[in-house]
């Protein structure tokens, strides 16, 4: 059986066609079958667009102001809906994603007719990346929060109230204090860099476990 393969929708100029190639390349690569969606301009670029197979659909674009011209182009606009919602129903794709350029309508609107409602959207497509790499995202900014307070705090401000790892390794950096007792400073300091490591580490592995083929997308 063949795999359901992802729909890149796209004008037929280098502009939109460029970044479209880009993003087949990268889905390629993660192991995803990619077909293309676009206008009869694409001739000159469809050796070389790294797809499956290239689907030409009809559209237009509003050029002109007579009610003749608008009327054709409501009438090849709406052919070429009828034929993205064939296309879609024949390939099932498991994603339409659109790069701009009028002949990308005619697939958005035709997989918007077939697909899900805005919240599946959003739960099914948007949320699943877009949360872990804010979760990584955090789990760094929570690091670089350790450090820069421990930085501060060794300059005098830090927090007025309450206990810090920077105030105590400030309270321990003293040379009497590194002579005598060494641990009142070397304790703190050792917890922050692990505390720091192991941040950095869980975000590295959490953003590398997730980088790989979405079930859900």
């Amino acid at each position: 059986m063949t795999a359901r393969p992802i729909l890149l929708a796209a004008g037929g100029t280098g502009g939109h066609l460029f970044p479209a190639a880009a993003l087949a390349q990268e889905l390629k690569r993660r192991g995803y079958e990619v077909e293309l969606a676009t206008d009869e301009r694409v001739e000159k670029y469809q050796s070389e667009f790294p797809a499956r197979a290239i689907h030409l659909v009809p559209s237009a674009t509003f050029a002109s102001r007579s009610p003749v011209a608008m009327a054709k182009t409501f009438a090849r606009l709406f052919n070429g809906y009828l034929k993205a919602r064939h296309l879609l129903s024949e390939i099932d794709p498991l994603a339409v994603i659109g790069f701009g350029g009028y002949p990308t309508l005619p697939p958005i609107m035709a997989a918007r007719s077939l697909g899900a409602k805005h919240p599946r959207i959003i739960v099914r497509e948007l949320l699943p990346n877009v949360v872990i790499p804010m979760a990584a995202l955090a789990l760094l900014g929570v690091a670089v929060a350790v450090v820069a307070e421990g930085a501060l705090a060794f300059l005098g401000l830090s927090v007025d109230e309450g206990t810090t790892w920077g105030k105590l390794i400030q309270l321990g950096s003293g040379r009497r204090e590194l002579e005598e007792a060494p641990w009142i400073a070397m304790i703190p300091i050792a917890v922050l860099f692990l505390t720091v490591l192991a941040l950095n580490f869980a975000g590295d592995r959490l953003r590398s476990y997730f980088d790989v083929r979405e079930s859900a997308l």
